[in-house]
């Protein structure tokens, strides 16, 4: 696990050359489900920020809510909850996907995804309650766990006993990125 300090973000930021084109940085997939989009819109606009070409798998339900939230993003319709996607594109995976039926998509995304994975929310907590599942994940893989998430994945009070064991300066760190 890498700690993200501003410093790790700084190496990752490469400025674009002004005549580049929008297939030049990149294409994300987002999947999310029609019951809740808000925090798939929020996840969205994240994720366009940084990528040349967003798609998002959505029900064809929650398509207004996405084009008038998103104009930029490309749909992906489904109306099933199996995800279909390539595994040449980089995939956010886990706003408002739904429990307990989304199980079944991330053990899908494990099972045939190669390329790292962001993984949020209820993905999240399906790794809360089958651990098995972390043996799974593609190498450079990022999580982005919110605090009580964070509390259901991790024992926290099992990594406060360890920060407490190192130097202060490392522990004020370890406990600042945890708080």
């Amino acid at each position: 696990m890498t700690l993200l300090t501003k410093a790790f973000i700084g190496s990752l930021y490469h400025p674009r050359v002004a005549d580049s084109h929008k297939g030049d940085h990149g294409h994300v997939l987002l999947a999310s489900s029609a019951d809740k989009m808000g925090a798939a819109v929020i996840a969205a606009n994240l994720l366009a920020i940084g990528a040349g070409l967003l798609t998002i798998r959505v029900a064809r339900d929650a398509v207004s809510v996405i084009q008038m939230a998103i104009p930029e993003a490309m749909l992906l319709f489904s109306r099933k909850r199996k995800l279909i996607f390539r595994n040449t594109l980089p995939l956010a995976l886990g706003p408002e996907l739904g429990l307990p039926q989304s199980l079944k998509v991330v053990q899908q995304v494990l099972k045939h995804c190669t390329l790292p994975v962001i993984y949020d929310a209820d993905a999240l907590n399906h790794f809360s309650t089958h651990p098995s599942l972390w043996l799974k994940v593609p190498a450079g893989s990022i999580i982005t766990p919110h605090a009580r998430e964070f509390d259901r994945l991790f024992d926290y009070m099992q990594v406060r006993r360890i920060a407490f064991k190192l130097p202060l300066k490392n522990q004020r760190s370890l406990e600042s990125s945890l708080c």
